[in-house]
């Protein structure tokens, strides 16, 4: 994945963003864009399925980075409050 982000497309890809334990930013239609552990009660597989696989990506928008500080320099700034 390198310094690129990765916006995650498939539940396959989201699966191992998490196993790979990647910070997960999460872009949603209210517009808010959190930082999140991939340990985070808001990732889920039922979430992602509905906003993005379901939703074709109307709902929200899922992008994996390789740490916090990444998902910062590319403007995620945000970290959620429940991780």
């Amino acid at each position: 994945m390198g310094d690129k982000m990765s916006q995650l497309l498939t539940m396959d890809a989201f699966e191992q963003a998490v196993a790979a334990r990647h910070i997960i930013v999460i872009i949603d239609t209210t517009g808010s864009q959190r930082v999140h552990m991939s340990s985070c009660v808001h990732i889920s597989s039922d979430n992602f399925e509905t906003k993005v696989v379901k939703g074709a990506s109307r709902n929200g928008k899922y992008f994996a980075f390789e740490s916090v500080a990444k998902a910062q320099a590319a403007g995620y700034k945000t970290l959620c409050k429940f991780c």
